[in-house]
């Protein structure tokens, strides 16, 4: 029935992850995402000039995609599998669109740390599934995932 809890947890939850994309798509594709942010000079800024610095910004933004992706439904059949490639596909496009950003670079690198995001979060969905609804077979390899 229209209009009940889950229905509104889902558009929540629906509206959450489009908003999260978005900043996500914004930061990536501005010049200084630490000046939009209010962090211009922070330690945070310095250290996303080494590798690791980037790689670990970039795994931390995308765990939070595919547990806002899992919830928000957006295949009833398989919530789990489209959370996880509407998350990969979002983070390959927009690192690939960084490079056409003037002070911005596609890395390669940072493409993998937004997969291990994406594998962290992901996981983390699997221990929420197993755990409150106790099935077994949705986080198994010839399951959802």
């Amino acid at each position: 029935m229209a209009g009940e809890p889950t229905d509104r947890w889902q558009t929540l939850a629906r509206i959450a992850s489009v908003l999260y994309a978005a900043l996500l798509g914004v930061l990536l594709l501005t010049m200084d995402p630490f000046g939009m942010l209010g962090a211009s000079g922070s330690s945070l800024q310095v250290a996303s000039k080494t590798t690791a610095g980037s790689m670990l910004q970039h795994l931390t933004a995308y765990v939070f995609l595919p547990p806002l992706l899992y919830a928000a439904e957006w295949r009833k059949d398989a919530p789990l599998r489209a959370a996880v490639i509407i998350a990969l596909v979002h983070g390959t496009i927009f690192e690939g669109l960084q490079h056409f950003v003037p002070g911005r670079y596609a890395d390669w690198y940072d493409v993998l740390a937004n997969a291990g995001g994406i594998a962290i979060g992901t996981a983390a969905v699997c221990v929420f599934i197993e755990t409150s609804r106790s099935n077994r077979t949705q986080c198994r390899p010839t399951g959802d995932a």
